[in-house]
């Protein structure tokens, strides 16, 4: 029976891995508009179908370790949920490209969001942040460090929902490698270059982080500061910060048996929006 249900398990993810291209024809798309400067930084918007207005807009970052990948829609099974879809620069050997100049162009990926998808039918309320491993990191760092929003007249508080999948909590494995760091890959280090150190800092938005199974294969240590991440939240005070474990998934597959939870994460967190506002 085991077997069996590792079998549909390995079936479904590897039927969701196949390049999604939503079809032009249901949804208006528009590809690699320019959000800042620097080469890589385009983005492309997905729009759900037909004339109606006011809808929720995830900001997807993908994964690659802050070296690699590129920007993807996602197929969330919500036609009623809008996406932008970021490219951002890369690391760079030669220290030309850090990771602030990442975080940096994030933002502003964001910040474009709140500037122009109203024009697009989007409502600036129901603006979310989410992304896979690397792009998780990314969501967490602009999501919950307030001075990357803040250069370009936003809050963190501003956004409706965070919603990272196996993003990393601490200081990102290549950032310390990029900084001279010889320890090894996995010992964790929390500076101002982690998540967790942000923890405590007030007016931060609702975050739902989503990781795989340690026992299948998701990354060492990676459900582990998540969950620390969430548990410290908690403690600190915050009200909506919520942590999802997903059985049997690695930390590739986590993605793929994510969608549903991130479209039930835009949904109810946008619910919150009353209350929020009080």
């Amino acid at each position: 029976m085991k077997k069996l249900l590792l079998f549909g398990v390995a079936c479904c993810a590897l039927a969701s891995r196949a390049a999604y291209y939503p079809d032009p024809a249901h949804f208006r798309i528009e590809r690699d508009i320019r959000y800042a400067k620097p080469d890589r930084c385009v983005l492309d918007v997905l729009c759900p179908p037909g004339k109606q207005s006011g809808w929720p807009t995830v900001v997807w970052f993908h994964g690659g370790g802050l070296t690699a990948g590129d920007k993807r829609f996602l197929p969330l099974h919500d036609d009623g949920i809008a996406q932008v879809a970021v490219r951002y620069p890369f690391l760079e050997k030669d220290g030309s490209v850090g990771v602030s100049n990442i975080l940096d162009a994030a933002a502003q990926a964001v910040a474009w969001t709140f500037d122009n998808i109203t024009s697009y039918g989007g409502d600036t309320n129901k603006i979310f942040v989410g992304g896979h491993s690397a792009g998780g990191y990314i969501t967490m760092m602009i999501g919950l460090d307030s001075q990357w929003l803040g250069r370009y007249g936003h809050r963190p508080g501003d956004l409706c929902g965070l919603v990272p999948v196996s993003g990393q909590a601490t200081t990102h494995f290549a950032v310390r490698k990029a900084r001279g760091d010889v320890r090894p890959q996995f010992a964790p280090l929390i500076d101002s270059l982690a998540p967790l150190y942000y923890v405590d800092r007030p007016g931060l938005p609702p975050i739902d982080c989503i990781c795989g199974d340690p026992d299948f294969d998701e990354w060492k240590g990676r459900a582990e500061e998540n969950e620390l991440l969430i548990a410290s939240m908690k403690a600190c005070g915050h009200k909506y910060a919520r942590y999802w474990r997903l059985p049997h998934a690695n930390h590739t597959t986590v993605l793929y048996a994510a969608y549903g939870y991130i479209a039930y994460s835009v949904r109810d967190r946008v619910n919150l929006i009353p209350y929020r506002q009080k």
